[in-house]
């Protein structure tokens, strides 16, 4: 019964292995081929990413990241203003999954779509009618925390 039972586990795990290595082969990418018409006509290029992957800017060796940390009440406050943030590719989300407990990295090209959507808001009537608003405060002084690093950093 035992030897029965252990030659049968051993070919459900060989099966099993067998199995395993056929569907490896269902994920693997298009080869190209030549001829006319083929997929080789869009160039080396097409074949060296999956499909549903984008190119994606990355900074280069020579970008200075600025590190900070926001408090609570002023990243609510920025929190308010991300969905202004229309053009900055992933800026506003990293803003809203950012907790305020370890400092965050922005780029030059961060602070300056920050420092462009504060600067608006801050001037906006209808956003802020009271100046002496605690939320206005709060927002004035990290426009001004940013601005300062900015300047600091880059000149």
């Amino acid at each position: 019964m035992f030897l029965a039972s252990t030659v049968t586990t051993l070919r459900w795990h060989n099966f099993m292995a067998v199995q395993s290595a056929s569907n490896k082969s269902i994920n693997r990418r298009p080869k190209p081929r030549g001829g006319f018409g083929s997929l080789a006509a869009l160039g080396a290029g097409y074949f060296r990413r999956w499909p549903n992957q984008r190119k994606q800017m990355k900074p280069g060796r020579r970008d200075i990241p600025i590190k900070i940390r926001i408090s609570e009440r002023r990243l609510v406050e920025l929190q308010k203003h991300t969905w202004k943030m229309i053009e900055a590719y992933g800026l506003d989300t990293k803003i809203d999954n950012y907790k305020g407990v370890r400092p965050i990295s922005f780029y030059r090209w961060d602070l300056d779509c920050i420092l462009d959507v504060l600067s608006m808001a801050l001037d906006d009537e209808k956003e802020y009618p009271d100046k002496k608003d605690e939320g206005y405060l709060k927002l004035h002084e990290l426009y001004m925390a940013l601005k300062k690093a900015y300047k600091e950093t880059f000149g």
